[in-house]
């Protein structure tokens, strides 16, 4: 908490189909993996993201991966986790390496709740993919509503295929 946050705006595109910003930030730089945190989010229509984490660096590292949801029913089958919302299915799936794990209401870890007002906890549930690994490393997290199952994506560390016939980002 003594510095401040060293981050950067890398690249922003938009098309008539889809919408990408890129960015990252060095706040890691201190640990002695060296860790670089690069972050691009895909907006593709308007039922479906992609956010794509390269945590570059060297040495082994433990490193996790949240992500905080509203409080409705879920389901974690597999790398994705399945929530019925008000609005519809949504789906999120985890793919790269690490372990999967929920938690509504944790007391220990504390995890899985959120304060909607000071001096009030109200469980919620929180997503957690946790590893220990040699960098570099990505995490690539698809997110799509309406969709009781996950679009299905090729990560690797060059570059992103989307389906069989699109290009790669």
């Amino acid at each position: 908490w003594n510095s401040r946050m060293r981050g950067r705006w890398l690249a922003r595109w938009v098309t008539s189909t889809f919408e990408t910003w890129e960015g990252e930030h060095a706040s890691y730089r201190r640990l002695p993996c060296k860790l670089l945190h690069r972050r691009a989010i895909v907006r593709i229509g308007e039922d479906l993201w992609v956010v794509v984490d390269d945590l570059l660096g060297r040495k082994t590292a433990q490193l996790a991966l949240y992500w905080h949801f509203a409080d409705y029913p879920f389901t974690l089958r597999g790398r994705a986790l399945l929530m019925d919302t008000e609005a519809g299915p949504v789906s999120l799936e985890v793919q790269g390496p690490g372990e999967l794990q929920t938690f509504r209401g944790s007391l220990q870890p504390r995890l899985g709740w959120h304060s909607p007002t000071y001096a009030t906890r109200l469980p919620s549930p929180t997503l957690r993919c946790r590893v220990e690994t040699t960098l570099p490393l990505r995490w690539v997290t698809t997110i799509q509503l309406g969709a009781s199952a996950p679009t299905r994506f090729s990560p690797s560390l060059r570059s992103l295929r989307i389906g069989a016939d699109d290009g790669p980002l």
